[in-house]
């Protein structure tokens, strides 16, 4: 996750990054019985003052080599002008 605070007007940009070259995060508010195989983008970028994340997300992620999936699902979402807070649990397929 990197996140990017605004002096202009005080919001915030979050982008989620998958963390691998060959990897990617689909973000949807489905919860899916598989991962799903294609369709994952680098990055999910997202601003404070959209507050969707509010309701819960599930971020798919495919990493290394051989592929890794794992989800994680975001459940809690707040900001303030000093900080960006997500809350989620996560499962990765052995």
């Amino acid at each position: 996750m990197k996140a990017i605070l605004s002096t202009n007007d005080s919001t915030w940009t979050v982008a989620l990054l998958s963390g691998s070259t060959n990897g990617g995060i689909i973000v949807t508010e489905e919860l899916f019985y598989e991962a799903p195989v294609t369709g994952y983008k680098q990055e999910y970028i997202f601003a404070s003052a959209d507050q969707k994340l509010i309701k819960t997300k599930y971020v798919y992620l495919k990493s290394r080599d051989p592929v890794l999936y794992s989800r994680i699902t975001l459940d809690y979402f707040t900001v303030d002008k000093s900080f960006v807070r997500l809350r989620g649990s996560s499962v990765t397929n052995p």
